[in-house]
């Protein structure tokens, strides 16, 4: 947001939120076509995140999904706009949940709504699947218009029956490398079998994420390449 007087910023997806993504949810201003409606928030405090300043008595014109620019209060110059007081409002990038199952844990649509009602805009999606991955490939993006984003998705899951042994994990990593998944998430499997396949997917270059099994110490699981540790213990 350095020239944030300057440049449009992506107002749906990656750029907004907070107060203004409920407030584009409600005006539908989701489409970019010529005649897309114009909205402003009038009398916001912008927070920029990347050096900490806050600027209060901001005004933020927004044209379909784009912030177009961000003015002192009271100067938009927006005729036939929607205008919203959002005098104590604040306005800050969109939140990334970077644990999340939100496709694959009840209803996908509430869940994104939900994420998205709280100022979230992309997500880490922690139980992925090789059909999820496949699908990828052949759609724009996994959720509707308008929702939060995918940002990295597993394939199948590291468990005791699916890798059993080095070998298995090799092959495992292999497949997963092939279907392109972002990052390979475990559950539980015994040492030798965890062991390999951290090896095995330093290799490939793809990060491992997910539980620290107590057959394998902090110590070796770091030393070895594991990227996060999001639980401790199998569940």
């Amino acid at each position: 947001m350095t020239n944030r007087k300057d440049a449009p910023l992506r107002a749906t997806r990656q750029g907004l939120l907070g107060f203004a993504a409920s407030a584009l949810i409600a005006s539908g201003a989701y489409a970019q076509e010529s005649n897309a409606p114009t909205l402003v928030l009038e009398g916001v405090t912008v927070v920029d995140t990347r050096d900490g300043q806050v600027t209060p008595g901001q005004s933020l014109v927004i044209v379909g999904d784009r912030i177009e620019r961000i003015v002192p209060a009271g100067t938009a110059d927006a005729d036939g706009a929607e205008i919203v007081d959002a005098s104590g409002k604040f306005v800050v990038p969109g939140y990334l949940d970077m644990h999340s199952h939100a496709l694959t844990s009840g209803n996908a649509a509430s869940n994104l709504a939900l994420l998205l009602a709280h100022g979230v805009t992309g997500f880490r999606q922690m139980s992925g699947a090789d059909p999820l991955l496949a699908r990828r490939k052949q759609v724009p993006s996994l959720t509707p218009p308008g929702m939060p984003d995918v940002l990295m998705m597993p394939g199948d899951l590291v468990t005791g029956a699916s890798v059993r042994t080095p070998e298995d994990a090799a092959s495992f990593v292999a497949r997963q490398k092939e279907l392109g998944a972002d990052f390979i998430k475990v559950l539980d499997t015994n040492a030798a079998a965890y062991m390999a396949l951290l090896e095995e997917a330093a290799k490939a270059g793809i990060p491992v994420a997910g539980h620290l099994p107590p057959s394998v110490s902090l110590e070796a699981a770091i030393g070895t390449g594991i990227h996060a540790i999001e639980h401790l213990g199998p569940r």
